[in-house]
């Protein structure tokens, strides 16, 4: 079974989604990252599933209602892992940060954990410290 694991700019990205998804819908951000990580969750069993694209990289397309998301990924076939390299919307186009999107560029030593979940409240300010006591 294949290891996933998310790059950098992977992470970067889903803190973006779910961000402009946040300042609408809370829940619709919730129920979107969940979503996307089920989907390349497959990466796991069947980490060539995605379609090829160019330099050894491919693409798994993440169904969402009428649209979707796209993960950009390569698997490392030596190592067993599929290194997530970045995740947009199906409607955006080209990748953030495109320039480095080779496995070679990315962190394929991160460690595989979970993506950022959507914060609580996106346009709340950072609380303040406590007032002194006296």
């Amino acid at each position: 079974m294949a290891k996933v694991i998310y790059s950098e700019q992977a992470f970067s990205d889903f803190e973006r989604l779910s961000d402009f998804l946040a300042g609408t819908d809370l829940d619709l951000a919730f129920a979107t990252v969940d979503a996307i990580q089920e989907g390349i969750a497959i990466l796991e069993r069947h980490p060539l599933i995605g379609r090829p694209v160019e330099h050894e990289l491919r693409e798994l397309v993440i169904s969402r209602g009428k649209t979707g998301y796209v993960a950009l990924y390569a698997y490392l076939e030596d190592r067993d892992v599929a290194l997530v390299l970045a995740i947009r919307h199906q409607r955006e186009a080209g990748y953030a940060g495109a320039r480095d999107l080779t496995p070679s560029a990315s962190a394929a030593t991160s460690p595989p954990s979970a993506p950022p979940r959507p914060h609580p409240c996106p346009a709340a300010p950072a609380a303040a410290a406590p007032p002194p006591s006296a």
